[in-house]
């Protein structure tokens, strides 16, 4: 694995040029373990004059204390979290108070667009940090987002460094499709010393899974969700200050998606339930890579045709009023949304309220309006080149390297339902091989006896249950397999 490091790259020298030729704003997409942190500590610092400061901003809370943690040492430098100035709500406060330091670093800087179709203030600093005379850094593993944001407004005053990420430590990625699948394979893993981390934004999926492995798992969602009590501190203190899991498993939101080191050689799987490619990316960057032979083997619900339809329905509802104001202006908007006391609703549009002027406008929050542009654009990618093709170009992985994994659940529930009968040496090889349930030794199972066996062993509620045929050509009768749901008493 041939990793290159931003401290390799960007030198004394280089920092020396800024300042020469005025670059006050640089833009660095760089893959997780690329040495951000480093750089600004031994490149970067050195850089300071007595009295000048540096000022590191994140957008996780987690993030901000890994990030203090390392920095601890270096007194002229300053962590906050975005959140901390966009409270301020006023640009000229912002912009002044950003005048005390001389970098400006954004970690996570995908965050500005990102984040905007929640976090309706990220447009107010991304503006002040656009502003200031001070140098601004901005850095992330998945860039683009702000970088087609820049496009879009024609904004080219930066410099721009890549860093191409190494994702050859994953040794394989593997498409499953249903909840019976990911719970079988949990199942099968949980009590082994390989360690999992589990993302999605559907926190009641979330819950469901936690609870039932929760005597090994972790449970991690933002300190504002009302199921934030789930959520053990002890564990997550050890979690950021020693950067391992605590238990075998780690079930979070995408508010643990962001910058926060997993130094755990011990994880050996990272699951996904997200059609976002950009987070997709952030979330598998949580594991950090020890060595070449620190491998791990990447799941992800592949995305329904449906599920994608219907997230680009959600985003043309959400851009229905913008797109409305745009083409007909304020007088109509208000005539034809009377009592939308907050325009639409989805920080896109919004009363702006100025003391120069005697009454309110309607103003669009750019930023926001970009979000919904630049995620339904990625999400008709993902429908015309599937998230095979996208995943192989963006991680720069083969192929061959794909797969997918079908749960012994998943395939015996389909059986059931159709009532599918397993009549020859063939047809039972088949359904065994697929079903790939193993002994400790690897050895896949075959016969029913042993298949019920191993179905009792990981609570899997069905059975094969043998029933004989008989055959009037050659007068025999012949086992025939059969698989049944066990239904709860």
């Amino acid at each position: 694995m041939d990793r290159k490091y931003l401290s390799d790259e960007l030198t004394a020298e280089t920092i020396k040029e800024w300042e020469i030729n005025h670059i006050n704003r640089i833009v660095i997409s760089a893959g997780t373990g690329a040495g951000k942190t480093t750089f600004i500590t031994k490149r970067l610092y050195p850089c300071l004059s007595p009295n000048e400061k540096i000022l590191i901003l994140s957008n996780r809370d987690n993030l901000n204390k890994q990030i203090k943690q390392t920095v601890d040492n270096y007194q002229r430098i300053e962590v906050k979290t975005c959140q901390s100035l966009q409270k301020i709500n006023d640009i000229r406060v912002v912009e002044s108070r950003l005048l005390g330091y001389n970098y400006i670093v954004i970690d996570e800087a995908h965050y500005f667009v990102i984040d905007a179709s929640f976090n309706n203030t990220t447009d107010l600093l991304l503006s002040s940090l656009l502003a200031t005379t001070q140098t601004v850094i901005f850095l992330s593993a998945t860039i683009e987002p702000l970088l087609s944001y820049f496009q879009s407004k024609g904004y080219t005053a930066y410099k721009l460094y890549q860093f191409q990420a190494d994702y050859s430590y994953i040794d394989r990625v593997l498409f499953y499709y249903t909840k019976e699948d990911i719970i079988q394979f949990i199942s099968t893993k949980v009590n082994s010393k390989a360690k999992m981390l589990y993302f999605s934004n559907t926190t009641a999926d979330l819950e469901e899974l936690y609870q039932q492995f929760k005597d090994k798992a972790l449970f991690s969602v933002s300190k504002s969700h009302k199921k934030s009590r789930l959520t053990d501190g002890k564990d997550m203190d050890f979690l950021l200050k020693k950067e391992k899991l605590p238990k075998n498993i780690l079930f979070s939101t995408t508010a643990l998606d962001n910058g926060v080191n997993i130094n755990d050689h011990t994880v050996k799987y990272v699951v996904v339930d997200l059609i976002d490619i950009d987070t997709i990316i952030q979330c598998l960057g949580r594991k950090r890579i020890q060595n070449d032979a620190d491998t791990i083997t990447f799941l992800i619900r592949k995305p329904t045709e449906s599920i994608i339809s219907q997230a680009i329905s959600n985003i043309d509802k959400e851009l229905e009023q913008v797109i409305f104001f745009l083409a007909n202006g304020e007088r109509e908007l208000i005539k034809t949304y009377p009592r939308n006391t907050r325009i639409d609703g989805n920080n896109i549009l919004f009363w702006d309220y100025n003391d120069e002027k005697e009454k309110p406008e309607v103003k669009i929050n750019h930023v926001a309006y970009f979000n919904r542009l630049y995620r339904r654009g990625r999400y008709q990618e993902l429908q015309k080149e599937g998230i095979k093709e996208i995943l192989s170009r963006r991680l720069n992985i083969p192929k061959e390297k794909f797969g997918y994994y079908y749960s012994a659940l998943s395939i015996l529930k389909q059986s059931a339902e159709k009532e599918t009968l397993y009549r020859t040496k063939e047809e039972k090889q088949m359904f065994y091989n697929r079903l790939n349930c193993r002994t400790k030794d690897g050895v896949i199972v075959k016969r029913a006896s042993n298949l019920n066996q191993y179905f009792q062993q990981y609570n899997i509620p069905y059975r094969i249950e043998t029933i004989s045929e008989y055959n009037k050509d050659n007068r025999r009768y012949y086992p025939i397999w059969k698989i049944t749901e066990i239904k709860e008493t």
